[in-house]
């Protein structure tokens, strides 16, 4: 199971408000130095990056016709090239009702180590593919003899899928690799399809009593960084792996989550 945490209040109402605002540059740099103090024993990366992600039930990969469940497809967080990446603090702003979709989901959370979904995953990665619709490989689409890999990830929709629904102030914190440094194949994620929320008298969703549901999330994510005098890499000169230069690091900050978690019951 990739290394999950949630904390259901990391921040209040009004932070949620102030990051949905136009001008939220002050509440972004509170929520990372937030996270960095809380979390991460002050860390700060030179990379780390703050994106906002908005999403309506009403965009066109979410219409109702659609069959797949991840309309975006999966992936890791090392795509896109950023292999320094170890892992990722999703902060949701606001509420959606589960009936109308849009959790975080990790389709091999529960997947057995060497069983087909995590075999297929692990061979995603060694061919360098870490989105299932092919959105970083060379040409642009999964290599032909990768497709079925992918399919086979894409399908896991049922019960033994970890959903992480957004709740205004909820923080899902996720390590994209393990404590040897490696890619966790199990770390595949994606949001799940938004559906629009019922009409009146049916229940209400993010985007209220009828009409399209919305979903606003800021995602931080923290890559390895040792400072100006830590350990550098070169891939020309070192005599370590990428993956062993990463570790220390990675180890480090997930154990000590792994002990925060079990000190304040408020981090499942």
């Amino acid at each position: 199971m990739p290394l999950v945490f949630i904390n259901d209040d990391f921040v209040d109402d009004e932070m949620c408000a102030a990051l949905l605002s136009a001008d939220s540059r002050d509440a972004q740099y509170a929520f990372a130095t937030l996270v960095a103090g809380e979390l991460f024993q002050g860390q700060w990366g030179a990379k780390d990056g703050l994106r906002f992600n908005d999403a309506r039930s009403s965009d066109a990969n979410n219409d109702a016709s659609a069959t797949a469940s991840y309309p975006d497809g999966l992936h890791v967080d090392t795509n896109n090239e950023a292999l320094h990446r170890s892992v990722t603090a999703i902060l949701y702003l606001n509420d959606v009702d589960p009936e109308c979709g849009g959790a975080t989901m990790f389709p091999l959370a529960d997947a057995p180590a060497d069983g087909p979904a995590v075999v297929a995953a692990t061979s995603l990665l060694a061919a360098h593919v870490t989105h299932t619709r092919g959105a970083v490989t060379a040409g642009g689409v999964v290599p032909a003899a990768r497709v079925a890999d992918a399919a086979l990830l894409e399908q896991r929709v049922g019960e033994r899928v970890l959903r992480v629904q957004p709740q205004a102030g909820r923080l899902c914190i996720f390590f994209s690799r393990g404590s040897d440094g490696a890619i966790d194949p199990q770390s595949w994620h994606g949001g799940e399809r938004l559906r629009d929320a019922p009409h009146a008298g049916g229940g209400g969703g993010g985007g209220g009593e009828g009409g399209a549901t919305e979903k606003h999330i800021l995602t931080l994510f923290k890559e390895v960084h040792y400072g100006a005098d830590g350990p550098a890499w070169d891939a020309a000169s070192s005599t370590d792996s990428f993956e062993a230069h990463l570790a220390p690091q990675v180890a480090q900050q997930r154990s000590y989550l792994e002990e925060l978690a079990q000190a304040h019951t408020k981090y499942l």
